[in-house]
């Protein structure tokens, strides 16, 4: 799939910079840092679901530590 979008001027920048510190193409390394966004997105929002269900589980028992 091909997606075309518009980068900032600073993040251009920025990102040939990193690409040409490590011998890659600026597309290899915009996919690793989406790739890395995403992984960390869904990383937090299992760990957003995990601490609500252990509040609700553990309810009375918090509360009595207040």
């Amino acid at each position: 799939m091909t997606m075309h979008f518009r980068l900032t001027d600073e993040i251009e920048a920025m990102v040939r910079a990193q690409a040409e510190r490590e011998g890659r193409s600026m597309n290899a390394v915009i996919n690793d840092a989406v790739a890395e966004y995403l992984a960390y997105r869904r990383h937090r929002e299992m760990v957003r679901t995990e601490i609500g269900c252990a509040i609700s589980e553990h309810h009375s028992l918090l509360n009595e530590l207040r």
